[in-house]
């Protein structure tokens, strides 16, 4: 439903690191895990191999728009 409190940056020039908080509709263990996976998998494209992924549920303060970063 929302992403907030991106964040991206480098240790050094070859290890990216990234974090953020995902709003999803409502605590379903196994959906989760593959909103999870499937954000991490992407991150993988773009050398990320380290991440730290917060999941939250409930309802958008703001608009909601997810923006495909796989192109």
């Amino acid at each position: 439903m929302d992403v907030h409190d991106i964040h991206i940056w480098s240790l050094c020039s070859n290890i990216h690191l990234f974090s953020a908080h995902i709003v999803v509709s409502e605590n379903d263990t196994e959906g989760i895990n593959r909103i999870r996976e499937n954000i991490k998998n992407r991150l993988r494209k773009y050398n990320i191999i380290h991440s730290t992924i917060e999941f939250e549920w409930g309802e958008c303060v703001k608009p909601c728009e997810i923006t495909d970063i796989s192109h």
